[in-house]
């Protein structure tokens, strides 16, 4: 089935060139105002592509590419103009509207390259709409398994009635009830002190007394979160018994970690997508570059005592503008060489933060550890935030678990960078995000300061309990910086505190005891082999 194209413009003549650019290769559709093409789009679609002139009478193709790029997000958009001023076609670039702006007269080839470009863009989102609905398919088909297969108690409730809608099979073999009976019973059947929860209620836990078939009662602690089931609202309810509290924490522990990972793959991407994107564009110059030097050499290798065909081979080199090329050929060399780097710093910073963690405390070298995070949530600050560091460069190694004291610097970053965007800050008013290290008495201390919202009073003491959390539903599951004190004050047997002031920012600090000097060659060396430090940060890429 051929891509169907929508050409819009007010001269026929136009119309009729732009039919014998693309030929039979496309279904064409033309029309000659906006209005008319909206009605194309709404009646004849879907198109892959619409290419349509800047001005015309009623509406004209900035609105009408907007309106069109509002409805049919999925058609790709080029916009044609002859007209000098270019403000308004500038405008349409940079608000999105378009894929693509032409200028009149415009070549055939040039055309017809535009156009396939789109098409080719067009059959790319199609195919990973497809590919994103299978995903979906398969996803609901693991929750699903997941929801079986979970060890501990699972349930799903109607809010309003409190009956239970499903029941996992570790509910019915710990409990005692068979699935049927479960699935015949409220909550309060189950949990005599069960009350219905406020309108609004987010992510809870509380620790109860549950009802088992025989009558017994156990001690368990209840995570409940509110979530739509069959377009009912309803909630999903986790029930662990107590006595397996200590295999619980290091499950969430690495939980944790995992998440953290999933959560900044995207924007991992993205920073690796933006080098590897000029290193495409490098390469391909240096090829069209070596190409046009092959050809003028070879016409000079022929040429021999032809004195005509040496004129020949000197205008080819002319139009080659072999300057040209020898003086850019090497800056792309090394700008394709630079983005590699930039590359395998985060490659590096990513495949080290994900590395296993390790029961053995080693020497940690906290500097490396600070850049590590940097370079692996860049993508969570830079939009919101400038990130300052204030490192000491002889600061002394402390004796701990990396992986651990990673995920805790991550979730301090990663918090600092949603408190600034909570305060309302954007690209264009930036917050800052300070992180400090120092040596402190005994030990080391790091900072992470923020200008963000700040936490109220009220509610400062409960920001390290387990489950606790001032996000919306989906952003934060309240884990972050419970664990973070577990690991500096339980596994590290260090403190820390934090100092907030709403409306104005706050200010984690850790505190973690060291080895009582300077790190050592010897320690360093043993640091570095194993966290893998980053190569050398080259100048200008700098975190800020």
């Amino acid at each position: 089935m051929m891509d169907a194209v929508l050409l819009v413009d007010d001269e026929p003549s136009m119309l009729a060139a732009y039919r014998v650019f693309l030929g039979p290769t496309y279904a064409i559709t033309t029309v000659d105002g906006g209005e008319a093409a909206l009605a194309a789009l709404a009646g004849r679609g879907p198109f892959a592509v619409v290419v349509s002139d800047l001005h015309m009478p009623g509406m004209d193709g900035i609105r009408f590419l907007a309106a069109a790029r509002a409805g049919y997000p999925d058609t790709v958009r080029i916009l044609m103009t002859g007209q000098p001023d270019l403000a308004h076609a500038v405008q349409a670039v940079n608000d999105g509207h378009i894929f693509q702006f032409l200028t009149k007269p415009c070549a055939p080839e040039a055309f017809r390259t535009a156009v396939a470009a789109a098409v080719g863009e067009y059959r790319a989102v199609a195919a990973e709409r497809e590919r994103s609905q299978l995903a979906l398919w398969a996803s609901e088909e693991r929750y699903r398994q997941l929801f079986d297969a979970h060890p501990h108690p699972l349930w799903v409730y109607d809010a309003d009635t409190r009956q239970f809608l499903e029941v996992n099979d570790a509910a019915v073999r710990q409990y005692g009830y068979s699935r049927a009976a479960f699935l015949g019973l409220t909550v309060g059947q189950v949990d005599p002190a069960d009350a219905p929860p406020p309108a609004g209620f987010g992510p809870a836990v509380r620790v109860c007394r549950h009802r088992l078939a025989s009558g017994e009662e156990r001690q368990v602690e209840v995570t409940t979160r509110p979530i739509e089931f069959g377009a009912r609202a309803a909630c999903l309810a986790m029930a662990v018994d107590l006595t397996e509290r200590k295999q619980l924490e290091e499950q969430l522990k690495q939980a944790q970690k995992l998440e953290s990972i999933g959560q900044l793959a995207a924007g991992v991407a993205h920073e690796i997508n933006t080098p590897v994107q000029y290193i495409g564009d490098n390469t391909n110059f240096l090829a069209g570059a070596f190409r046009d030097l092959g050809a003028v050499l070879a016409l000079y290798r022929a040429a021999g005592d032809d004195p005509a065909r040496w004129r020949e081979a000197d205008r080819e080199a002319a139009e080659a503008d072999l300057d040209y090329l020898l003086d850019e050929a090497p800056r792309a060399i090394a700008q394709t060489l630079d983005g590699v780097r930039h590359v395998a710093r985060i490659v590096q910073a990513m495949k080290e933060f994900a590395h296993p963690g390790m029961e053995e405390k080693v020497p940690v070298d906290l500097n490396h550890a600070v850049e590590t995070v940097i370079t692996v949530a860049r993508n969570e600050w830079k939009y919101v935030a400038d990130l300052e560091t204030d490192l000491d460069p002889v600061l002394p190694a402390v004796p701990g678990l990396p992986g651990e004291l990673n995920q805790v610097l991550l979730n301090l970053l990663v918090n600092a960078a949603h408190a600034v965007q909570a305060a309302g800050r954007s690209s264009a008013d930036k917050g800052r995000i300070t992180i400090t290290t120092r040596p402190a008495a005994g030990g080391v201390e790091v900072s992470v300061a923020d200008t963000g919202c700040g936490i109220p009073e009220a509610i400062r003491h409960r920001v390290f309990d387990p489950f606790f959390t001032t996000k919306p539903v989906g952003r934060g599951t309240g884990q972050g910086l419970a664990i973070a004190h577990a690991v500096v004050v339980q596994r590290h047997g260090g403190t820390i505190s934090l100092e907030s002031e709403l409306g104005r920012g706050t200010t984690f600090v850790v505190r973690l005891p060291g080895y009582g000097d300077r790190m050592t060659q010897s320690q360093r060396v043993r640091a570095a082999a194993i966290q893998r430090v980053l190569p050398a940060v080259p100048p200008g890429e700098g975190p800020a």
